[in-house]
């Protein structure tokens, strides 16, 4: 009995060293791939730049192996107004090697700020050489670095999307690196002269801004005096867009009435909707 437990013993051990031998022998399917799925190419305006996007075999040859490029029209946006691309056809890995370079070339002509482009490529194998997954490019323009004090003393100016547009001047003020807005809502009350809101004084309203992505937010803040009686408040977020000198903004306006702060919206209802919590937005340029 204990001989049999022994030798029962000694073959599972064989079987699992077996098993293990398996696992470190080196595959031998032919598989290619890219290492990523998508990656993000910024380029600045009138930028022509050349990737290098490597791509792996499982397994070394010893031989040259060709693989190829292909672009993928169905989860590409081709605009040849806003970027142009040249694509080499084929991949080579080299003998002796499981590493090949493909070499590609794009030029941002007209890309727009915060606009992503997709350039998606594969790779085309044969019956021995297997290939997996695709690679999405991202384009889109990125600015030089700028200077928020070139801001300082800019009026900036638009229309808001109010049923009958009104014109927004935006003044603008940097201090010790903190941006604030002179104007935000006043386009809106000059016109509605009627409830008798033409702003008589002008606020400035401090944003908390993000340098990097140029994104900000201002907390509920006094804009100006409507109508000379009125305190206007402002509350919302909004964008400095540099490549296009730009400035979005979408915001709630409110006034002070009987020692509250009441939404706009409850004294001039946005169309037959009446909707008494409406957002206004502009978008202002130098």
């Amino acid at each position: 009995m204990n001989k049999i437990k022994y030798l029962f013993s000694v073959l599972v051990v064989a079987l699992i060293f077996s098993a293990c031998t398996d696992e470190l022998e080196p595959q031998t399917t032919p598989y290619v791939s890219f290492t990523k799925s998508s990656e993000n190419l910024g380029m600045l305006a009138g930028q022509e730049m050349t990737i290098e996007t490597k791509v792996y075999a499982v397994n070394t040859s010893g031989s040259d192996r060709t693989y190829g490029v292909v672009l993928d029209k169905t989860a590409t946006t081709l605009d040849e107004s806003k970027y142009t691309y040249s694509l080499p056809s084929e991949v080579v890995i080299p003998s002796g090697s499981n590493e090949g370079v493909i070499k590609m070339t794009v030029k941002n002509l007209n890309l727009g700020y915060g606009e992503k482009l997709p350039l998606t490529i594969y790779l085309k194998g044969d019956d021995e050489n297997f290939t997996k997954g695709k690679l999405t490019f991202n384009l889109y323009s990125i600015c030089e670095s700028y200077d928020l004090n070139a801001l300082n003393g800019k009026t900036l100016t638009g229309k808001d999307d109010w049923t009958t547009p009104n014109t927004e001047n935006i003044t603008v003020k940097i201090k010790d690196g903190k941006m604030f807005l002179g104007g935000i809502g006043h386009g809106y009350l000059a016109t509605n002269g009627t409830y008798n809101l033409t702003p008589t004084e002008k606020y400035d309203v401090p944003v908390e801004l993000d340098p990097k992505t140029g994104n900000f937010t201002f907390k509920l803040s006094k804009t100006g005096l409507a109508g000379g009686a009125y305190e206007a408040y402002v509350q919302g977020r909004g964008q400095y867009i540099p490549c296009a000198k730009t400035i979005t903004l979408s915001y709630k306006l409110y006034l002070l009435f009987k020692g509250d702060i009441v939404h706009i919206g409850n004294f001039i209802p946005k169309g037959a909707e009446e909707d008494t919590d409406f957002t206004l937005n502009v978008v202002v340029k130098e």
